[in-house]
């Protein structure tokens, strides 16, 4: 622990600041509801039930992930999470501590270098595809089935882009809506399901690489914006998204439809159960945006 506050320096503190601060805020289906909680739950108590000292492997820190898994004083939960001050600020956000956690600062694409092989009993992460290109999910499924046992579970939540695509709207339509209802677009989840809906608009979604070229989609969206008059506050805004405008020239977003989707994960696992909520009132109509996958390793 000492160790730790040495190498912890002032940086690192304000970026753990602005990921707690920022992951208070944040709503589902950015983070698990407790509908999704009680479907992971069901496993979790199966494997309790069948095993003396059950390991679990959590993917990234999600607190409620961790609460739930605290609740059971016979299982050893491993985190792995490169980004520490994400981590700890995760960590402070938790209803219950867990002295049977520990963390492991590593790479989730490197992670058969760091445990033995079949080793886990549950690998569990939600959210965590979002942060790998889709040309590497395919490497963090076989380092994930690695890990897992042969007769363990992988459960994961992973983001579907069908239901955009079966509600689209026009750019149009996006602009006209911001200029009745602007309260609506200062909610991120309403901003960022109101953009992926424009999925639909040609040239947005390259259905080849799974993606949203964002870069096109802000351009047009910002052309549409001041065709209509917007003023520049009112255009950023709209268009204003943390983390996705970052790089201009290239797809930002990873989104697979369903059937990229199951596809990729049929060739290492069986899917034994699929959850999603059926309505949301901030994500409607993109409710079932977020896939829960209860998942066993192919041998």
């Amino acid at each position: 622990m000492k160790k730790e506050k040495k190498q912890y320096n002032p940086i690192w503190l304000k970026q753990e600041n602005f990921w707690y601060n920022l992951w208070k805020a944040v709503k589902s289906p950015w983070r698990p509801a407790k509908e999704d909680i009680k479907f992971y739950e069901k496993i979790v108590k199966k494997v309790v039930k069948k095993n003396k000292n059950p390991k679990v492997l959590v993917l990234g820190s999600t607190p409620e992930i961790r609460d739930m898994l605290a609740k059971y004083k016979t299982i050893e939960v491993t985190l792995i999470d490169l980004n520490i001050p994400v981590s700890r600020a995760m960590t402070r956000l938790m209803k219950r501590k867990n002295p049977r956690e520990k963390l492991i600062p590593g790479n989730w694409l490197k992670m058969d270098q760091l445990f033995p092989r079949n080793y886990f009993d549950i690998v569990i992460g939600h959210g965590n595809f979002e942060n790998i290109k889709i040309e590497k999910h395919d490497l963090f499924y076989i380092n994930i089935k690695h890990l897992v046992k042969k007769n363990g579970y992988v459960i994961m939540a992973r983001g579907c882009l069908d239901s955009c695509l079966k509600n689209p709207i026009t750019f149009k339509q996006v602009v006209e809506k911001y200029k009745k209802n602007p309260e609506y677009f200062k909610n991120f989840v309403n901003r960022i399901f109101m953009l992926y809906r424009l999925a639909d608009e040609p040239g947005v979604y390259d259905y080849k690489a799974q993606g949203l070229k964002f870069h096109i989609l802000l351009k047009k969206l910002i052309q549409e914006a001041k065709k209509q008059g917007l003023s520049d506050r009112a255009v950023k805004d709209l268009c204003w998204t943390p983390g996705l405008g970052a790089n201009t020239y290239y797809i930002e977003v990873d989104i697979a439809t369903e059937k990229k989707l199951k596809s990729m994960l049929q060739k290492h696992f069986k899917i034994i159960s699929l959850h999603h909520l059926k309505y949301h009132p901030v994500a409607e109509p993109a409710a079932d945006y977020v896939y829960n996958f209860i998942l066993k390793p192919k041998k």
